[in-house]
């Protein structure tokens, strides 16, 4: 069967609860006002919100506890059969955490909210990595952890950006997720040679262990489309179509400043090789990192010779990195010198690059896609303000162009209908803007 698809609708397929005190399994898609997903490559994990509506005294009967299984799945496609089904299909099981939120409307009427995370996330602090690794590539030890120390239900994959140099942890007592947190920020790229930000977070697609950079690669998934007027019998562009736009902020050069966007320095202490120093990042460097959607920045070259030729904000950091350059400690370690991540020669620049990642989010709502992921690349087309004197100028150049979801929540209301909203941002621009070009 063909799917019947009708922009901005959705259909939760599967919505059911697991009591924890007995065997029963309760359907509740009836008794839900709206389900809300949400993604962040900024966690670990995925969470979900349900808003019911409750007439029957359900959370008594069942009863709502906590830690309760939830199961559910839904699309953007009204119907469908054999692999059409799972076209754009987002399905998982997750553990209600909290009930908050209850009102009494009426008579024989509540409503409550009911909050969703993950297995993983409910007991990651339950669980202890107490373990010494030594000469591993950091790849290899996330790989090790999520394998032994994160307890998965269901078929969850890890994507994992190689990493290079060998590295070696003692984790004492930390959670699986912060101990792969923590080598996030230790790990190197093997492919990439700028700032090597690594995030670790988790979307319909599994767990992902990779860069900034790595994300900035993608091909842009779809182009959404600021549309104004309506044609009516026109909707080539419909499911395309952004219903709302806004910017917190196109810019704020005084956040912008102590935040370490223009310039951060990072002065260190390394207390096994007995040195001190320190590293800038400027934007003078900005050329020399990698960036989403073009090499242009977003300031004009004299706000960068204002404000941006010298560090303003500063970071400490204690590191035992230098001890690959101390004669004494290879000629009695050898191993030492396998190990190519050096955190002072990378945190001045990554606190930098997540400055400008927050400098210019943009706030979306599309139409239900399902297909839509935290962590993809989208192109975004915005028209320009005011008359333009040719076709070349009709798309305002300063908003339009590449973005990062940064986060996401796909929420479908009872009625069936379905709204994505996005969380994106951009640090380049993709072609340098000129006088008058908007």
């Amino acid at each position: 069967m063909t799917i019947q698809y009708k922009h901005g609708t959705g259909l939760i397929q599967k919505l059911t609860i697991e009591s924890t005190v007995s065997p029963l399994v309760m359907h509740v898609k009836d008794i839900v006002l709206e389900m809300s997903y949400y993604e962040s490559i900024e966690t670990p994990a995925k969470s979900v919100t349900l808003a019911v509506a409750d007439g029957t005294d359900f959370k008594y009967s069942l009863p709502l506890l906590g830690g309760e299984r939830v199961s559910y799945s839904f699309s953007d496609s009204i119907s469908g059969s054999g692999a059409d089904i799972n076209v754009g299909l987002i399905s998982g099981d997750m553990r209600v955490y909290k009930l908050a939120n209850d009102i009494r409307l009426k008579r024989e009427l509540n409503t409550y909210d009911l909050f969703l995370t993950t297995d993983e996330m409910l007991t990651d602090s339950q669980k202890s990595c107490n373990l010494a690794i030594k000469s591993m590539n950091v790849s290899d030890i996330v790989k090790k952890l999520y394998n032994d120390h994160v307890e998965k239900v269901g078929k969850k994959p890890l994507h994992v950006v190689e990493t290079e140099g060998l590295q070696s942890f003692t984790f004492n007592g930390g959670s699986p997720f912060s101990a792969i947190n923590q080598l996030a920020s230790e790990a190197k790229s093997k492919s990439q040679n700028s700032s090597s930000l690594f995030v670790f977070y988790e979307n319909n697609k599994g767990y992902h262990f990779t860069t900034v950079e790595e994300l900035f690669k993608a091909k842009p998934k779809y182009m959404y489309y600021y549309i104004e007027d309506v044609v009516v019998g026109d909707d080539t562009n419909e499911q395309f179509r952004l219903i709302s736009m806004s910017h917190d902020a196109s810019f704020d050069l005084l956040n912008g400043t102590l935040r370490g966007q223009f310039g951060t320095r990072s002065s260190y202490i390394d207390l096994v090789a007995k040195s001190y120093g320190q590293t800038d990042y400027t934007l003078n460097n900005f050329s020399k990192t990698e960036h989403l959607g073009g090499k242009f920045q977003t300031v004009s070259d004299s706000t960068v010779k204002y404000i941006g030729s010298q560090p303003v904000r500063e970071k400490y950091v204690v590191t035992d990195g230098l001890r690959t350059t101390s004669p004494y400690i290879i000629e009695r370690d050898p191993e030492a010198q396998n190990i190519f991540r050096r955190r002072p020669e990378f945190s001045a620049v990554e606190q930098a690059t997540i400055s400008q990642l927050r400098s210019n989010v943009l706030r979306l709502a599309a139409y239900g896609n399902s297909r839509l992921q935290a962590g993809d690349v989208i192109d975004v087309n915005v028209p320009a303000t005011g008359k333009r004197a040719s076709v070349s100028e009709i798309t305002n150049k300063s908003v339009s162009g590449k973005y990062l979801i940064v986060a996401l929540c796909h929420r479908i209301r009872a009625d069936g209908t379905y709204v994505t909203t996005m969380e994106c941002a951009r640090d380049s621009f993709d072609e340098p803007l000129g006088v008058g070009e908007f």
